[in-house]
């Protein structure tokens, strides 16, 4: 096969989605990259997923060599998403708990300021 009939990367399948996960003004560095790039002439696809918070990151390259490969990728990312959206409503429970333990330790604070002034 000549050179000029081989298939090439085609660059509009080409992308990046980079997003922070804080809210802003919030105390450290949290976000995630998600990146699909090729060459020329490359026989893959690179795909990288990166999740950094403070000083870690967490690395998956899904480089896909043929359909096999991208199906096992793809298949890895819907496992990601579905345990993310289970992990965010188990999170969304913890609400009532907080508040609780938030009003449990504002009435300590002002049992301890209430003893203070009687010891006073």
């Amino acid at each position: 096969m000549e050179e000029k009939d081989k298939v090439k990367w085609d660059t509009s399948l080409e992308f990046v989605d980079r997003r922070f996960l804080n809210k802003s003004n919030y105390h450290s560095t949290a976000n995630v990259v998600a990146k699909i790039s090729g060459e020329e002439y490359s026989s893959r696809a690179y795909c990288e997923f990166y999740i950094s918070n403070c000083d870690r990151t967490i690395s998956l390259d899904m480089d896909s060599y043929d359909l096999a490969d991208l199906e096992n990728s793809i298949f890895k990312m819907e496992q990601l998403i579905e345990s993310a959206s289970k992990m965010k409503e188990a999170m969304k429970k913890l609400k009532p708990y907080l508040e609780k333990l938030k009003e449990e330790r504002l009435i300590e604070k002002k049992e301890r300021e209430a003893k203070k002034l009687n010891e006073s």
